[in-house]
């Protein structure tokens, strides 16, 4: 699975490309995507914060 900061940086890449881009329509697409980008990345961040709260090691009984 991917890390957050891996979809945080391809919607910092759509941002860079949408600040070049000589096209409204291309612009406002590529911010679109951008912000999709950065909720997975939220998504992602909030599962694995989330998977490690009140998280216990399974009991092992000694052989």
């Amino acid at each position: 699975m991917s890390e957050p900061k891996d979809f945080s940086g391809r919607a910092a890449q759509c941002e860079r490309l949408a600040a070049t881009t000589l096209y409204g329509e291309s612009r406002e697409i590529l911010l679109k995507i951008a912000a999709r980008w950065r909720s997975l990345a939220r998504e992602e961040e909030s599962r694995g914060t989330a998977s490690t709260l009140g998280s216990v090691e399974p009991a092992t009984e000694p052989y």
